[in-house]
């Protein structure tokens, strides 16, 4: 009875711990995700910023 329940525990404890495991990897992959998302975003950011920036420059070469 009690070698019954010590090893489901330790099986228990096994499942936790590989769960526990996999959650954190999840969580990793997730952040590099999320990671490089914001890079790109970034990225865009700063084309549209240029682009912005080459309107303004024809804007002004029209009208001057």
């Amino acid at each position: 009875m009690l070698l019954a329940w010590a090893s489901a525990t330790f099986l228990f404890l096994a499942q936790r711990v590989t769960v526990g495991r996999l959650l954190m990897l999840c969580g990793v992959v997730v952040q590099a995700v999320t990671l490089a998302m914001c890079a790109y975003l970034v990225d865009l950011s700063v084309s549209l910023f240029e682009l912005w920036a080459e309107l303004a420059r024809k804007h002004l070469e029209l009208t001057l």
